[in-house]
């Protein structure tokens, strides 16, 4: 206890000291390998916790500036000002950092710490594609456009569309080249890691999981350009945006992630290391610093100082925490979260940026609502789903009857909980459509304000029809232009479809519109039968071959159909756990079998083997006497795969908060 007062009484009275010898240039040190340590160690070491409410979290509020600016005014322009440099990472620990890495050679204990380190990121795989979309929708959007198209209108010419445009005597007319939406994304980010012994406990657990989740989500966006520091009582840097993310990596980070060894906490110097790499790091995106701490500091004003400077540079400054344990990240930070675990994670994250956003647009309607003295009373808003009927969306269409009921139903309680004084008046309307070769095509309901009747329409309709994958879709726009529309401002037409329409300006590929183009592929209807038996092993050989091929990292459903017994007397099952191990990570392979005909009989050896088979790899069994039968399995496949699960959870979560969000942003 003496020696930690007489270290503070050094600390004040070091205040008195000039600016720029208070605040020496911070050297940082790169990381040092010194002993073996696995992930299973470094989680052996910490109690486990479970939080009673996984998704619970707190953020800082919208209108809170950096504490303690106001008392240091002229620190902080000295600061800002000083002429030596603030850390010596750019002439000294960056190069350091490159010969360390050229210097590691790959081992036994490297690779088996990368093996561990994707099947902790395949066991959050969920929460991974949850949090990969907030990121990506609210965090780091797409802000880099690579690919052009021809267009009728644009601020540019599209010199293909020109040359074709001359040789048809100008009837063609995309002239013009337009960005596509949807590029890549091009943002800066640094991960800040608190070792030091105060993070000892569910402070550690919690940041190991988050970092492992974190930096796999970012990797789902293609975002490697991240970087990595950790400090303690030291600031050691341990990956930049010039180190790919490999076992080498993944090495170094997991030896540092000790916490009973730093007694310090330099967050200040570990912050001011974060922001000198960003400055230094060209993009034209987002910049972002997240610092996983508790915060407990002994560094006094220089943290304020450093968010300061963060901003002047454009860079993002995030503490966060996840525990269950107190923290002091209110105090010290500008913006921060803390999460019970790292579920909050995806509500807190997307919370803190929206909340900020609306919060400038509620000053900016303020403003408005001042100089027009005319505040609203009553609005009516008019809202049309225009919803794809056909067979195509069977496995969809259910979602989104529930969450088009759940908008219908519930999102007048939530504009009325925002706005108490306002009298909202809602009204819907529904535009069934199928393709023009289906008899009917639409099926309408207008608008009205009536929820019973809107629903009642809902439940009605089924999936049928179709034929090619392209369906009418402006044919489908132009019937809701017909609906009776109210004067209101407010109006939106919803289009939820899985297809894109008819029209070249629709749809670039004109091969699978038979509409456009009336040939057919000579794909032989029947298949030549050859051989005496059935050998499931040759099958399976060649759709491994199959999969190896795919460079994608798509989800791969395999459907094994056989109407017989194996023949080849090989271990099939052993096969298809061989294809789990291989696959299971990067395409989340799945295999579904199916037997057909009376060749395979309900309870006999041939069916248990499917069976088997299809549970080596969290699939299902069907049997099939009929093409029709055959149709019907198909058809539940594809409804229940788990991509299309995952796709219509996804659906389902964020289609009615976005059009409430929008009614209350655009117009309320």
């Amino acid at each position: 206890m003496h020696e930690m007062v007489k270290a503070c009484l050094v600390r004040v009275s070091s205040s008195s000291l000039p600016p720029t010898t208070l605040y020496p240039g911070i050297q940082i040190k790169v990381s040092c390998v010194n002993s073996n340590i696995l992930i299973e160690e470094i989680l052996a070491t910490k109690e486990k916790y479970t939080a009673i409410n996984q998704t619970s979290y707190t953020i800082s509020s919208s209108t809170v500036s950096i504490q303690k600016l106001t008392q240091i005014r002229s620190q902080l322009s000295t600061y800002l000002s000083r002429a030596h440099e603030y850390t010596d990472y750019g002439s000294h620990a960056m190069d350091a950092l490159r010969q360390y890495y050229h210097s590691l050679k790959p081992t036994s204990t490297m690779q088996e710490i990368e093996k561990k380190w994707i099947s902790y990121e395949y066991e959050f795989s969920g929460l991974v594609d949850d949090l990969s979309a907030v990121l990506g929708d609210v965090v780091f959007p797409f802000n880099k456009f690579t690919r052009r198209r021809a267009a009728l209108r644009d601020s540019s010419l599209y010199l293909p569309g020109v040359i074709k445009a001359m040789t048809t005597e100008w009837t063609y007319k995309k002239i013009f080249s337009a960005k596509l939406a949807g590029g890549k994304r091009d943002h800066a980010i640094c991960l800040v890691l608190d070792v030091s012994t105060s993070m000892f406990g569910t402070l550690s657990i919690g940041m190991i999981k988050t970092i492992v989740v974190f930096i796999a989500a970012l990797r789902k966006l293609s975002l490697e350009n991240f970087s990595i520091i950790v400090f303690g009582r030291d600031v050691r840097l341990s990956k930049t945006n010039e180190q790919s993310w490999y076992a080498a990596s993944i090495y170094t980070l997991i030896q540092q992630l000790r916490f009973d060894r730093d007694d310090d906490t330099n967050d200040a110097d570990a912050l001011e290391t974060a922001s000198d790499l960003l400055i230094q790091c060209s993009t034209r995106g987002e910049k972002k610093i997240f610092i996983l701490t508790d915060d407990y500091i002994t560094c006094g004003n220089r943290l304020s100082m450093i968010q300061q400077r963060a901003e002047d540079h454009n860079s993002d400054l995030i503490a966060m925490a996840i525990s269950t344990d107190q923290t002091n990240l209110k105090s010290p930070y500008k913006r921060y979260l803390q999460c019970a675990a790292t579920y909050g994670l995806l509500k807190a994250l997307r919370f803190l940026v929206f909340g900020e956003m609306i919060q400038d647009l509620a000053g900016e309607r303020e403003k408005i609502l001042i100089n027009s003295g005319h505040p609203l009373s009553d609005v009516t808003v008019d809202i049309c789903f225009c919803l794809d009927c056909t067979g195509s969306m069977l496995r969809w269409l259910s979602a989104a009857k529930e969450q088009m009921k759940i908008i219908i139903e519930g999102i007048t309680k939530l504009i009325e909980k925002e706005y108490p004084s306002l009298k909202l008046k809602l009204r819907f309307a529904i535009v069934g459509y199928r393709d023009i070769s289906d008899r009917p095509q639409f099926f309408f309901q207008d608008f009205t304000d009536e929820a019973t009747k809107i629903i009642n329409f809902l439940n009605g309709l089924t999936a049928s029809g179709g034929g090619d994958i392209p369906e009418d879709v402006l044919g489908a726009l132009n019937q809701c232009l017909t609906l009776t529309w109210s004067n209101t401002n407010a109006r939106f037409i919803v289009l939820i479809t899985d297809a894109p329409s008819h029209e070249p300006e629709l749809n670039e590929n004109l091969t699978i519109d038979q509409h456009a183009q009336q040939q057919l592929a000579n794909t032989p209807r029947l298949l030549s039968m050859k051989g005496g038996g059935t050998y499931y092993f040759q099958g399976l050989e060649k759709a491994k071959q199959a999969i190896a091929n795919d460079q994608t990292k798509s989800s791969i459903v395999m459907i094994f159909i056989s109407d017989g017994g194996d023949g080849s007397g090989k271990d099939c099952v052993a096969i298809i756990r061989q294809l789990k191990e291989q696959y299971g990570v990067n395409h989340n392979f799945v295999c579904h079998t199916v037997g057909v005909d009376s060749g395979i009989s309900q309870g006999s050896s041939a069916a248990q083997l499917l069976t088997n088979m299809a549970a080596a790899r969290g699939g299902r069994t069907y049997s099939a006497n009929t093409s029709d039968d055959l149709k019907t399995v198909f058809n539940h496949i594809a409804a229940n795969s788990t991509t299309s699960v995952a796709l219509v959870e996804r659906f389902s979560a964020i289609l009615a908060q976005k059009i409430s969000v929008k009614i209350m942003i655009d117009y309320l």
